[in-house]
């Protein structure tokens, strides 16, 4: 009777002891069905966003391709190739040398050829175009074309850089190149970038260089050093680069303490007068890194878009117009001062209007 009542105490706890087993077991599945099932919505709620940002907000997305520099507050990464598109606008591969330059290594030591260093933005860069279609390297091809191979041309362009950019480059780097020709090409909102804080102006009206590091920049390096394959994400994704914008909004724009960034900008008219004085100095010293070097320096205004249309296109109380007044006087008051130098001033106004009318008719 003893042996037969202990079996059925250690057969009810075997049996107890499979149960709670069970529903262990069963609890996993559950629970590993409810990860699956989150795991799936979260996936296509993902591809959904993705595929309506790309469908129908039209967003751009790529490579990311400039990093934090204190002295000109980014600059271009290094040996980075990658894609930048933009649906119905661009779709295009780009790569920069081991210092940063879009195209080929250039090597600081002359090479026997006319040495031809072309600066400016993202329309030197080649916003849209491939390595081979950027105008530094049209230019070289239309150089060399009825000739022997004589000349050689370098893109400093990055995007977003202006003429306080320029100057910090040109001071620091783009001397050891020994150009016998600079071309400089200036687009009609480089007067902003006076006020990035790069330079003041002293009592004597002589230009100081500062260091600025801008707190958007910094929190996104800080924010996407630990996501992997972060450079594939952003080159593949349009939902990626939407969370990046965000995070830089969230962030907020602006320098480091001590804050250099003035206030204002293409809306506010002080702002503009502001950076007239600056921006001259700017200029100057363009003109003077120029003469040091040795070489010609020519310069090339591109307009804003709005600038190839007529004026009716745009209200007068709109910010594109007097974001347009603003570049318009811009370009006016450059050529002024360049009627009190020997350089060259080329306007591509009249040209790209030029070409829009021929591919509106074409159209």
């Amino acid at each position: 009777a003893v042996s037969n009542r202990s079996y059925r105490v250690s057969g009810g706890a075997l049996k107890k002891k499979n149960q709670e087993l069970y529903l262990k077991r069963n609890q996993f599945r559950v629970w590993l069905w409810r990860a699956a099932l989150a795991f799936v919505a979260t996936i296509v709620s993902l591809g959904l966003a993705e595929a309506g940002l790309r469908h129908f907000c039209g967003a751009p997305f790529g490579t990311p391709y400039v990093e934090e520099n204190p002295n000109t507050i980014y600059s271009s990464k290094a040996l980075t190739s990658g894609r930048q598109w933009f649906p119905g606008e661009y779709d295009y591969i780009f790569h920069t040398n081991s210092k940063g330059l879009r195209g080929r290594d250039s090597p600081y030591a002359r090479t026997g050829k006319h040495r031809i260093l072309c600066i400016g933005d993202s329309f030197t860069f080649g916003i849209g175009a491939g390595d081979e279609e950027s105008w530094p390297v049209q230019l070289e091809k239309r150089l060399n074309f009825a000739g022997p191979d004589s000349y050689e041309t370098i893109n400093a362009g990055v995007m977003g850089w202006g003429l306080a950019e320029y100057l910090v480059w040109m001071q620091m780097e783009g001397w050891r190149y020994k150009p016998d020709v600079v071309v400089m090409a200036v687009h009609a909102n480089d007067w902003e970038n006076a006020l990035n804080g790069l330079f003041t102006l002293n009592e004597a009206g002589e230009l100081e260089r500062h260091t600025v590091v801008r707190k958007d920049i910094a929190v996104l390096k800080n924010a996407t050093r630990y996501i992997p394959c972060y450079n594939l994400l952003m080159t593949h994704s349009a939902l990626a680069n939407h969370l990046k914008l965000l995070v830089v909004a969230l962030s907020g724009k602006g320098a480091s303490q001590p804050v250099r960034v003035a206030p204002g900008g293409t809306a506010s008219l002080d702002a503009f007068s502001r950076t007239l004085s600056l921006n001259k100095a700017i200029f100057s010293g363009l003109r003077l890194a120029a003469q040091r070097m040795g070489a010609r320096l020519i310069w090339v205004y591109i307009p804003r878009y709005y600038a190839l249309k007529p004026e009716t296109d745009l209200k007068p109380a709109s910010s594109l117009f007097m974001q347009e007044r603003f570049a318009s006087r811009f370009r006016e008051t450059l050529f002024r001062w360049g009627e009190e130098t020997d350089d060259v001033f080329m306007d591509m106004t009249p040209i790209f209007r030029h070409i829009l009318a021929r591919s509106q008719m074409d159209a």
